[in-house]
């Protein structure tokens, strides 16, 4: 009885069922033998029935083709050899050996056995169990060698759930991975200047950054057609911002003539505005300032978020936490993005590993 294909030989590593079911049946043979043996032909003419019975049986197991096991494929390799005698021969050869298996119940000689064919002779009710024990034994392992296949394939890949940032001051910094946030991919060694000494990035000897500079009125009168020549591509405007004394929000004096300017020189255009807010309410009252500013005009940069904690100088947002700074940006952003617009927060890094 064929179990298994050369196809599926790599699925059992560990042992072949057909030796484990060969095994079993010799141990059927002597036992069924041990019973006999008081049984056994005594005269030649016993034995020579006996042994006819015993050729009729082997011509019968190889005139009918095994049944074929669930795992087989029921190629034309897996089923028995045809006898080279013709057929009705082995069909009267058949009928003449149950024939005289009749005549004989208890002289019944047992066929030898091999892989690709079945005995007539049956095991005795005691051993019926085995084939259907072995059966399930092998499909049980095809399952379990299927799931464990299985398993590997949909294995997650383990994310990167820290980086690391090297501060010149501060050294390397741990920084947990926030879920949802995409990491920073950007390398510090392409970090160089351009031919004009400006700052740059570079991958794979090509530069893909883009250079700009941020404006307010504290530059005073500004060149933007200069600015494009000398190779700046953008600007960041400040729109306004608020006191960190009184509290008060304000608008920058220049912002309408640095747009017009920008324009007109070609350069693209993104905004800032400083904050001071103390609480997400005044973040969202200075999201509607900013928009109120923005109306009629077309920007091509995001809106940023610029809180600074004052230096040197006592401001109402010298108590504010990390926590709270945090609430803070997300009302701005939140209300910002509503509008359509993009948000980034503008930050310097110890202000950010800070806090």
């Amino acid at each position: 009885m064929a179990f298994l294909d050369n196809k599926n030989d790599g699925l059992y590593p560990k042992g072949d069922p057909l030796e484990e079911l060969d095994r079993e049946l010799a141990e059927l043979k002597r036992t069924l033998g041990e019973l006999e043996d008081d049984s056994l032909p005594s005269d030649d003419a016993d034995e020579s029935k006996a042994a006819s019975a015993q050729s009729a049986a082997k011509t019968a197991a190889f005139a009918e083709p095994a049944a074929a096991s669930p795992l087989s494929d029921d190629s034309e390799e897996e089923q028995p050899t045809e006898p080279d005698a013709p057929e009705e021969d082995a069909e009267k050869t058949i009928r003449d050996g149950r024939a005289e298996e009749k005549d004989t119940p208890d002289e019944e000689a047992l066929p030898k056995l091999s892989h690709s064919a079945v005995p007539r002779s049956k095991p005795s009710s005691g051993k019926k169990w085995i084939i259907p024990v072995v059966i399930l034994l092998i499909l049980a392992a095809a399952l379990v060698v299927g799931i464990t296949m299985m398993n590997k394939k949909k294995a997650p890949v383990e994310e990167k759930t820290a980086i690391t940032f090297s501060d010149p001051d501060l050294g390397d910094i741990e920084l947990d991975n926030i879920e949802g946030v995409k990491l920073n991919t950007l390398a510090k060694e392409n970090f160089s200047k351009d031919e004009n000494g400006f700052p740059a990035y570079y991958e794979g000897g090509t530069k893909i950054s883009h250079l700009g500079v941020d404006l307010s009125e504290n530059q005073g009168d500004v060149d933007c057609k200069a600015l494009q020549k000398a190779g700046v591509e953008f600007v960041m405007l400040r729109v306004g911002g608020r006191f960190y004394g009184s509290g008060k929000l304000y608008t920058d004096e220049k912002f309408n003539t640095y747009y017009e300017q920008a324009k007109a020189a070609g350069l693209k255009i993104g905004v800032y505005y400083f904050s001071q807010a103390i609480s997400a309410e005044e973040a969202e009252e200075e999201a509607s300032a900013v928009l109120k500013l923005l109306s009629g005009k077309q920007i091509d940069y995001p809106v940023a978020f610029d809180w600074e904690h004052i230096e040197e100088e006592e401001a109402r947002t010298d108590s504010v936490t990390g926590n709270q700074l945090t609430a803070i940006s997300q009302a701005f952003c939140d209300s910002i993005e509503a509008a359509g617009y993009k948000t980034l927060v503008y930050s310097n890094t110890h202000q950010m590993l800070r806090m």
